[in-house]
């Protein structure tokens, strides 16, 4: 056998040429289709488990599986490479922002994978769930069809494309900090006192759940953030919260009755 395979036993990238991310950001799945060898892949991985085709010729799960895998593996190399004088703790916390439920939903935004996407109806009646939900999902699953279509240095280009404006913008910097202890010192510094996180809700199946996690203020609800583990979705829940009060949703002033604040 040729060295030059994938190991789905396709031609590999570098024989049929790099991948196609030069174009229009939304016409990256078009590009990806005619690059392929094997298209249905690429259906498969934009088929949601509530599409009737699903059941034919399967969803997007397993994909997505591998896909995040695989991501993972991508950003950690490349934050290895570029900052190795930052420690394990401070590398964690960057890949957690950067393959965090919030930016994988950004990342399929721009490039048009929910609309390319095959939804049953319930989904489709639910615009704001599916961008949240299905739509980082998508973006595993796109990587999982090209990692099984074209080998790790397809993927791996693939990925640095996608995720390239935020790769850009990771600092050393990010490492020191989480949205957690953000939330928690802002709140502590101006109020003295702590939010709580509960989970008010586990969804998909039981070997890839997906953990709802609301932050609270007494009875005052800062955010809410989803994520494969519970401490996942805590950062996320952070991190909205944090985002709302830039966007003016509440503020420490209100949340201290007024007697904060100039």
């Amino acid at each position: 056998m040729s060295g030059s395979s994938s190991a789905s036993g396709a031609p590999s990238a570098e024989a049929r040429g790099a991948v196609p991310v030069d174009g229009p950001d939304v016409q990256l799945v078009e590009r990806l289709r005619g690059w392929m060898r094997d298209a249905a892949l690429l259906d498969r991985a934009l088929t949601h488990g509530s599409h009737a085709s699903a059941q034919a010729g399967g969803d997007y799960e397993r994909l997505e599986f591998l896909g995040d895998a695989v991501l993972g593996l991508v950003v950690v190399e490349h934050l290895y490479r570029r900052f190795p004088d930052v420690p394990e703790g401070g590398l964690t916390r960057m890949k957690a922002r950067l393959v965090s439920a919030r930016q994988l939903a950004v990342v399929s935004e721009r490039f048009g994978l929910l609309a390319r996407a095959r939804l049953g109806r319930s989904e489709q009646s639910d615009p704001a769930r599916a961008r949240s939900g299905v739509g980082q999902d998508l973006v595993e699953a796109v990587i999982g069809a090209v990692y099984l279509d074209g080998g790790l240095e397809a993927a791996r280009e693939l990925v640095l494309h996608m995720f390239s404006r935020l790769l850009d913008g990771v600092h050393a910097g990010t490492a020191r900090r989480d949205h957690k202890t953000e939330l928690q010192e802002l709140l502590q510094g101006a109020l003295q006192r702590r939010p709580a996180y509960e989970v008010a809700g586990r969804e998909g199946p039981d070997h890839a759940p997906v953990f709802v996690v609301e932050v609270r203020l007494d009875e005052q609800l800062l955010g809410a953030g989803r994520g494969s583990s519970r401490k996942a979705a805590e950062q996320e829940a952070a991190a909205d919260a944090l985002a709302r009060m830039r966007d003016g949703v509440w503020s420490v002033v209100q949340l201290g009755g007024g007697e904060t604040g100039p």
